[in-house]
């Protein structure tokens, strides 16, 4: 379940999004509210609710969300090794996605860039089982946190 302010993945806003975008009905978006599990496959058991396509629900979630990120301050910032270990480092890399750490409440905050929103968003809504607060940064700074947060840099090593 992602969060932004307003909670994004929440069932309710789900359905308010796909509803408002034409893609879901008023019963519908009743059986998102009832039947979706924010913890695993949101985006795909939408999908599956629904009978649309994954990508028509992702560019509904999109429009909604991609002008209300806050910018992220990378710099400083405390990161939580229980949060990055959430997100492999592959998967880090390859979605540009950093975990920085749970709140209070046990919603983990993650940094992706505007660049990488669409396959970013995807795969937090299908992989991660945690509710997820988004705060977006350039690319090549996230891309710099990330190598250094995983010791990573996307590149297999040479055998």
């Amino acid at each position: 379940m992602i969060f932004s302010e307003p909670s994004v993945m929440q069932p309710s806003h789900l359905a308010r999004v796909f509803s408002d975008a034409g893609l879901a009905t008023a019963a519908e978006a009743d059986r998102l509210r009832r039947e979706l599990d924010p913890s695993a496959g949101l985006l795909s058991r939408a999908a599956a609710i629904l009978d649309r396509r994954r990508d028509e629900l992702l560019d509904a979630l999109l429009d909604d969300l991609a002008p209300r990120l806050p910018e992220a301050r990378l710099v400083g910032r405390a990161f939580d090794p229980a949060a990055q270990a959430v997100v492999p480092d592959h998967d880090a890399w390859d979605f540009l996605v950093l975990p920085v750490a749970f709140d209070e409440d046990g919603t983990l905050t993650c940094v992706i860039s505007h660049d990488t929103l669409s396959v970013a968003l995807a795969y937090l809504l299908d992989q991660v089982p945690h509710p997820v607060r988004l705060e977006r940064a350039e690319a090549g700074p996230l891309e710099q946190y990330i190598a250094e947060r995983y010791r990573y840099e996307g590149i297999p090593d040479a055998a």
